[in-house]
């Protein structure tokens, strides 16, 4: 995944849900309490929501724990981020040390609909 300054973060976004189908990204600006909500920011870049950071590449490795990816982004390229998922309109997120594949995989669980007939 590609970090610079003028890269949309809806595009990051994709490129991380293209990978964990069942995970998302969420972006916040420096000192927020909601993350930025694309609905209404579309054109939201990377630039407009960090102070400071490097440009460069992340290897998206699904043995890394979201714990590890959120605090390398935030260390290395100054994003403020969580790894969560979404059931209907709310946004839950995941702080853990289990691995992107287990969480993307519980988290498909999760958001399923259960019919019992």
């Amino acid at each position: 995944m590609r970090i610079a300054n003028n890269r949309p973060l809806k595009e990051l976004q994709a490129e991380f849900h293209s990978d964990f189908p069942y995970l998302n990204l969420y972006f916040y600006k420096n000192g927020a309490p909601q993350p930025i909500n694309e609905l209404f920011e579309p054109a939201v870049r990377v630039g407009d929501v960090r102070d400071d950071g490097l440009e460069g590449e992340v290897v998206l490795n699904g043995n890394l724990s979201a714990k590890a990816i959120e605090q390398t982004i935030s260390e290395i390229f100054g994003l403020n981020i969580k790894v969560g998922f979404s059931k209907g309109f709310s946004n839950r997120y995941i702080q853990s040390n289990k691995p992107l594949t287990e969480l993307n995989y519980r988290s498909m669980h999760l958001t399923e609909e259960v019919l019992i007939v």
